[in-house]
């Protein structure tokens, strides 16, 4: 009894050091990089990290990507440059207000910014065919009087054709674009959406890179040998 209680503090001890530790480094990281932003901006932290893949970060709430999308689109027009910003979110995502409010706020000052909906069908364990009115999500652009697009999202060519028109628009100072992928989901979140969704075998068989391959193929581009070395 004594040896269990003596682990189970060590234990506890040891958790709370670590803690510690990677707090105390956090805070050391944090404040010598906004002290290299201030002296010498090309030690910039942040740029150096993020600003290397171009990703403005990730957060766990539902549409919060498209007012940090929207805000960078708006420095980018400030800016005088040919950045576009692109912000990812999935179908249940088009029923928040950050949503709505983020489309329309681009829309009116003519921000270059693409709005990009994977619609797979499902938000969660909630289908689609059920929380939205509409059956495809790029209709609702025209309530905010810009283009909306629905392209095959297993079709890498179509989404790569859709993005550079949107992309081209954008820096022509047309504004935003409203760009709704259509996918599946071929896993579950979920036992609510199990049922509804079904058992791997009644999917369909989309796989994009399968898709882009037997096209590589049709155009001439490469060789099954070819591929196949690039695919090992």
């Amino acid at each position: 009894m004594q040896l269990a209680k003596k682990i189970t503090i060590f234990c506890l001890m040891a958790f709370f050091f670590v803690r510690f530790v990677l707090w105390l480094a956090s805070l050391i990281v944090i404040y010598f990089g906004i002290w290299a932003q201030v002296f010498f901006s090309q030690l910039s932290i942040v740029e150096n990290v993020l600003g290397l893949l171009n990703i403005l970060g990730a957060n766990g709430i539902v549409g919060g990507g498209l007012p940090i999308a929207t805000g960078a689109g708006l420095a980018a027009q400030m800016d005088g440059g040919d950045q576009v910003s692109v912000a990812f979110f999935g179908d249940g995502a088009s029923n928040e207000g950050a949503f709505h409010s983020s489309i329309n706020l681009a829309s009116i000052w003519k921000l270059p910014v693409i709005y990009v909906c994977e619609n797979n069908g499902w938000a969660i364990a909630v289908p689609a065919s059920y929380a939205l009115s509409v059956e495809d999500v790029s209709v609702r652009s025209v309530s905010y009087g810009i283009p909306g697009i629905t392209v095959d999202g297993t079709d890498v060519l179509a989404v790569r054709e859709a993005m550079e028109q949107a992309v081209e628009r954008a820096r022509n100072g047309g504004g935003p674009t409203l760009l709704e992928c259509k996918t599946y989901r071929n896993y579950v979140d979920d036992e609510l959406s199990a049922e509804g969704l079904g058992s791997s075998t009644d999917l369909p068989v989309s796989d994009p890179i399968r898709k882009l391959r037997q096209k590589i193929l049709e155009l001439g581009l490469a060789s099954s040998k070819e591929l196949s070395r690039i695919e090992k």
